[in-house]
Order: structure tokens, then C-alpha cells, then sequence
């Protein structure tokens, strides 16, 4: 899978085993949460004040979740397996992807990413281990 094209301030991965960040430090703060061999394949930025970023391992979408659910700021973990659909949306005339919505039977959890390479990445990561659970 071809990582999100290069935008300013990220480097490009040198390999497919490489992780993919937009912001070092979101990855400090997923990587405690992730389970012994599990393997953060990307860390992308997000547009929305509640969400901030989402991490993608081998096994599960983490995210940071900043609403209010039990008045606590949560990191949240959806395993691929429990994911029912995939939703991409588009931002206006012509089709260019800026928001990912994930469904499943607890509920469902869009993500804004800061850019389109982003979102297209994350769309095809997700279909990819979705479609393989």
C-alpha cells in the first residue's frame, strides 16, 4: 500500500515497514496503549478538536477520543474484526476524500483528516484489514 504523499513537515517513509506520522508525539501517546506485537503501522493528524489523531496497527484503529463520554478524555480501540462498513466522503464537487467514517454495532466514529493524502491512505489501510478480518 502506498503511504500519503508528501506534504510539509513529513518525512517520506523509506520503507513499507516504516511508520507513517504526521506528529511524533501522537505516536508517544498511542504507542503505551498498543498490546505486546502489535505493530503501529501510521499515526495521522486529524482536522476536529475531538478526535486529533488516529493511529492504525495490524489489529485495531486507535484513536485519542476528547469528547464526553464518562467526562474523561479516552483512548479508544476499534478492532478490525468489529468494524461493519467503511465510509469515505468527499468535500465538494469533484471526488476527493477528507472524511473516513467507520460504523459498527456500538456505533460509529468519523474522522476529518488534516489532508486528502491522508484520508485515501486511511480508506485503503482500512478496506485492506476490514476485508481480511
Amino acid at each position: 500500500m502506498n503511504p500519503p504523499r508528501n506534504h510539509p513537515g513529513r518525512k517520506r517513509p523509506q520503507s513499507k515497514t516504516e511508520l507513517i506520522c504526521d506528529d511524533k508525539s501522537q505516536v508517544r501517546r498511542i504507542e503505551p496503549h498498543l498490546v505486546r506485537g502489535e505493530k503501529l503501522h501510521a499515526v495521522l493528524d486529524c482536522k476536529d478538536a475531538f478526535t486529533g489523531f488516529v493511529g492504525f496497527t495490524d489489529k485495531r484503529v486507535i484513536f485519542y477520543d476528547q469528547a464526553v463520554i464518562l467526562n474523561h478524555k479516552n483512548m479508544m480501540s476499534i478492532p478490525y474484526r468489529k468494524i461493519t462498513a467503511v465510509a469515505a466522503s468527499d468535500d465538494g464537487l469533484v471526488f476527493r476524500i477528507s472524511q473516513i467514517t467507520i460504523v459498527t454495532a456500538a456505533g460509529q466514529y468519523s474522522f476529518d483528516f488534516a489532508n486528502e493524502d491522508n484520508a485515501r491512505w486511511a480508506y485503503n489501510f482500512l478496506m485492506e484489514h476490514v476485508l481480511n478480518a
